[in-house]
């Protein structure tokens, strides 16, 4: 099934199937939950103004029972960023600082980016390729295809990798 998608600061509209109310929670977070009952040509009816972009959690109830479940993402509206904001996924930021330090041009903030328990900039050779193979799957995945190809040649003693 393909996840659902929609941006913040829009409107939102997900088939009741009969349902009369709609739940929704941002899954990991200990905010309350939000009750939806306005109901349009058969579609519960929401705004998702100042909602936090992640992945959301919604129960269809019927007389108080659930009787659905579902879930989709909440992306960021461009416009509504906030100042700094970064549109690339987690994976493609660190694919882009663990090909920095192989290449032996990362900065400072890219040095810092977390890989498990590690930082970027104290891990091995060895350990940012197979962190690399792993966010290159991770990419791949988020784009509904094979792995990317990757413009950038490592440089791994002597030869490019």
């Amino acid at each position: 099934m393909e996840e659902l998608k929609f941006y913040n600061w829009s409107e939102v509209r997900l088939p009741t199937c009969g349902a009369d109310s709609l739940t929704v929670k941002l899954a990991g977070a200990s905010e309350s939950v939000r009750q939806i009952e306005t109901v349009e040509a058969g579609d519960f009816v929401f705004r998702t103004d100042e909602w936090a972009p992640g992945l959301y959690v919604y129960q269809l109830k019927t007389a108080g029972a659930v009787t659905g479940t579902g879930r989709f993402r909440l992306l960021q509206d461009l416009e509504h960023a906030p100042d700094g904001y970064d549109p690339r996924s987690t994976a493609e930021i660190t694919l882009d600082a663990i090909d920095a330090m192989l290449a032996g041009r990362a900065t400072a903030q890219q040095r810092r980016v977390q890989v498990g328990d590690k930082s970027v900039e104290y891990s091995t050779i060895s350990e940012l390729k197979q962190w690399r193979e792993y966010f290159l799957d991770q990419l791949a995945a988020e784009q509904g295809k094979g792995k990317p190809k990757r413009l950038l040649a490592v440089f791994d003693g002597g030869r490019y990798a």
